[in-house]
């Protein structure tokens, strides 16, 4: 539960009376009272009632808890208090004879004189109650039904991959005295992610506070860590969990007032969560060997176009523009730097890479701060078609992030093969793959290449293929 502390005027009344009350007082055992499904109703009385007055001088506690066997419904459940018969003597602030309700809040609420017919909804699920009398008068007593209160709203969404949910009466005003929980539970290594679809329109005194009434939201699953409070009129950003579990409480006060809110929860992969840029600076460390270009899977590579082992080569990242759409291939060079095509670069306002991913729907997002393209680079002939983009956040290696090795001096390529891979398309025009293939292509010399392309084959370009198996549109 959320804690918090609200506190009414009487507090300090009470703990003087308390503080004030005689030494010699006779103190009646405690009372614990569970309310649960099956007894879900029962009774507190005076001492004698009522067929005796209650006597001098006596205070007795009771001790009332809801208890279902779920956590989600002991939170979203309450408990009904109604003074059936309620009768003692009647002073200023209560201070002589009465009968105090504490919740969990620390809020205190005292009552004395006639009170019969009283009817309210505390908002807990464990109360404690305590009758008090001093030495003076003597009265008829009380029977007071508590009963327990399941709210009508709320519930568990497990196994779905999204959902609405809704205030209650949504789109018309919330009820009064609401109390609503929801928990959404996603398979473990994915996250869940809320999105305010319509109008929000929570009404409270302070929108800062939000202490009336107020959605909160859990993004760990558990109201006493990481929970923030929403109200007012601004509707929020998306909130992504931070665990595979997330839970909303809605909550109002005995004003009937807003129009509520309706949320769309999604469940998504934990690797697919955009990353806001670092504003840490990349500092080098010390100078050492790093292991690089080592594929996973080495001795399974496949000739032919197949789908091959995931995270076989960690360097391989799929670049988005900024509507996520995947739009090319490129090679991690270092932890801030990835190479690629020029044409990948143009008249991009905006773009993601995407590290450790396989299939496009997982892995983790890195915007990128800089493309730099190669200045002889010309669109017509795709001569120097080479960029480097920079990462606005350093990546981190580890067994499915890499960086692949860049040649030191020039590498002879006579009758050797390199590999092609990427999420590119298997015909032209045709859709880009979830998860990409690699081919093996033999390198063919420059002068073979200009015999068959021409003038625009030049020294700086590196000839491959041949073999029916190339790359296509989407693995630049």
């Amino acid at each position: 539960m959320e804690t918090g502390t609200v506190a009414s005027s009487l507090t300090v009344l009470m703990l003087y009376r308390v503080l004030m009350s005689p030494t010699h007082a006779a103190v009646l055992p405690s009372r614990v009272i569970f309310l649960t499904a099956q007894q879900d109703v029962a009774y507190i009385e005076s001492p004698g009632f009522p067929d005796a007055l209650y006597p001098k001088d006596t205070q007795q506690q009771f001790d009332v808890k809801v208890h279902l066997g779920d956590r989600l419904m002991e939170e979203s459940a309450r408990i009904q208090v109604t003074f059936e018969v309620f009768l003692m003597e009647k002073s200023y602030f209560c201070h002589k004879d009465g009968f105090d309700i504490v919740d969990r809040t620390g809020e205190v609420r005292a009552y004395c004189g006639p009170q019969g017919g009283r009817n309210f909804l505390m908002q807990d699920n464990h109360i404690r109650m305590r009758m008090y009398t001093d030495e003076t008068v003597e009265d008829r007593g009380f029977r007071i039904r508590v009963k327990l209160f399941q709210s009508p709203c709320g519930g568990i969404f497990k196994g779905q991959r999204s959902g609405i949910i809704m205030s209650p009466h949504h789109p018309y005003a919330y009820t009064a005295d609401s109390l609503c929980i929801w928990r959404i539970e996603a398979p473990r290594n994915m996250l869940i992610k809320l999105q305010f679809t319509s109008y929000f329109d929570i009404r409270s005194e302070d929108d800062q506070t939000c202490l009336m009434d107020y959605l909160a939201v859990s993004r760990t699953g558990n109201f006493s860590t990481d929970t923030k409070r929403y109200c007012g009129q601004t509707r929020p950003r998306t909130i992504i969990s931070k665990t595979n579990k997330l839970e909303l409480k809605f909550v109002s006060d005995c004003i009937e007032d807003g129009r509520g809110f309706k949320v769309r929860f999604d469940i998504i992969s934990a690797y697919n969560v955009p990353m806001a840029p670092s504003t840490t600076p990349y500092i080098p460390q010390s100078c050492s060997r790093v292991d690089c270009g080592k594929a996973h899977d080495e001795s399974a590579r496949i000739v032919g176009g197949s789908e091959f082992r995931p995270h076989k080569y960690p360097w391989l990242v799929p670049i988005f523009d900024d509507f996520y759409t995947y739009i090319c291939s490129g090679s991690l060079i270092s932890p801030t730097f990835v190479l690629t095509a020029a044409h990948c670069c143009e008249n991009q306002k905006k773009l993601y890479v995407k590290l450790g991913a396989h299939s496009l729907r997982e892995g983790l997002y890195r915007p990128v701060s800089k493309c730099v393209i190669h200045p002889g680079y010309k669109r017509r002939n795709y001569v120097n078609d080479i960029a480097v983009i920079e990462l606005a956040q350093s990546a981190k290696f580890d067994d499915f992030v890499r960086r692949i090795c860049l040649p030191v001096e020039e590498v002879d390529t006579t009758g050797k093969s390199g590999v092609i891979g990427g999420w590119g398309r298997e015909s032209y025009g045709g859709r880009d793959r979830d998860t990409p293939k690699d081919a093996e292509v033999p390198f063919v010399s420059n002068a073979e290449c200009v015999s068959k392309f021409g003038s625009i084959i030049l020294d700086t370009n590196i000839c491959a293929g041949g073999l029916k198996e190339d790359t296509c549109q989407g693995d630049s």
